[in-house]
């Protein structure tokens, strides 16, 4: 996988939340740091601020997320700026759909 070979974070987009939660589940069992991040009120608060916390440290090489995350949250959309500029990051679209 590309994004184990990479210093830099990876963030797939894709906008199904069943996938999503399937791709971090089988990462995490293969000992590799994962997360995934949606607007669904189905994740807790305390959830997302630990996603945050180890993006912001940089632990966390790969976060699965929907567009509308990317979208929609203005504090998630500014902590990837300031990833993208100061550790750089590198994007995957899953599932592109028109």
């Amino acid at each position: 996988m590309a994004a184990l070979a990479s210093s830099r974070l990876t963030v797939v987009s894709t906008p199904l939340k069943a996938l999503i939660d399937d791709h971090v589940n089988n990462l995490v069992r293969m000992g590799i740091p994962a997360a995934g991040l949606y607007t669904s009120t189905g994740q807790s608060f305390e959830y997302q601020e630990r996603v945050f916390s180890e993006l912001s440290l940089g632990i966390l090489p790969i976060l699965f997320i929907t567009p509308e995350k990317l979208e929609k949250n203005r504090s998630f959309y500014r902590l990837l700026q300031k990833i993208y500029r100061t550790q750089g990051i590198q994007f995957v679209i899953d599932e592109a759909r028109l």
